[in-house]
């Protein structure tokens, strides 16, 4: 199992050996659409919480939720924290990483 998908706020890359490093952000990289559309059912799930709760956490999950949605997977995958957090890792270990051409594909998904 990888890191990432032990880890839904990851803080600790520091942590990761070399090769966890590059297998994770491998890992990421061919299925940055599955992270995307697991981002948007997370901001599904707390608006349907927030909406209960809180009117300006709904609000917010709700801005947040229509912002990605304008976003394409690509762009907000090279924007995605955690993405940045393993580059920036692995570029302070001087890592060699191959990046693989993102394809374009019908997504779909599913809440």
């Amino acid at each position: 199992m990888y890191w990432i998908e032990e880890n839904e706020n990851p803080i600790n890359v520091v942590s990761l050996s070399n090769n966890q490093i590059i297998d994770n952000i491998t890992y990421i990289e061919s299925k940055y659409e599955f992270f995307y559309c697991k981002e948007l059912r997370r901001l599904e799930k707390l608006k349907t919480v927030a909406i209960i709760r809180d009117l300006d956490e709904f609000e917010n999950a709700q801005k947040q939720y229509n912002h990605l949605k304008s976003m394409s997977p690509e762009i907000w995958f090279e924007n995605w924290e955690t993405y940045k957090l393993l580059l920036e890792e692995a570029g302070k270990r001087n890592l060699s990483i191959p990046h693989p051409v993102h394809s374009t594909s019908n997504m779909l998904c599913f809440g």
